[in-house]
């Protein structure tokens, strides 16, 4: 068999062997993606306290959401979360992660 019928297509290509420009990404810095994540912190925020998951889960998010847009509010919501969680190992890992979100934050300063 030849090798050259074993390539595999890229996948930033369409089937013609053209690249597919179907799809563009759009700027990290785009207007869209910001008022976008604006929009969906400000519709989270009231749920944070409400929200009936997990802790590792209910952590996950406020985790998220902190580091889409710091605050110390939600700092302690995380270190909350993360005390909740029952599994040693689990509560270690993101208590480790609350110490270093909070060290990244204040070298950020």
């Amino acid at each position: 068999m030849d090798d050259q019928t074993n390539i595999k297509q890229d996948e930033s290509t369409s089937p013609s062997g053209q690249p597919d420009q179907s799809i563009s990404a759009p700027s990290a810095s785009s207007p869209t993606i910001e008022s976008v994540k604006k929009e969906a912190m400000e519709a989270l925020a009231p749920l944070i306290d409400s929200m009936d998951a997990p802790p590792e889960r209910k952590f996950e998010i406020v985790m998220t959401a902190i580091r889409t847009n710091f605050d110390e509010a939600l700092l302690r919501k995380a270190l909350e979360a993360a005390k909740a969680i029952a599994e040693p190992s689990a509560k270690a890992e993101a208590l480790i992660d609350v110490i270093n979100e909070a060290n990244y934050q204040e070298s950020e300063t």
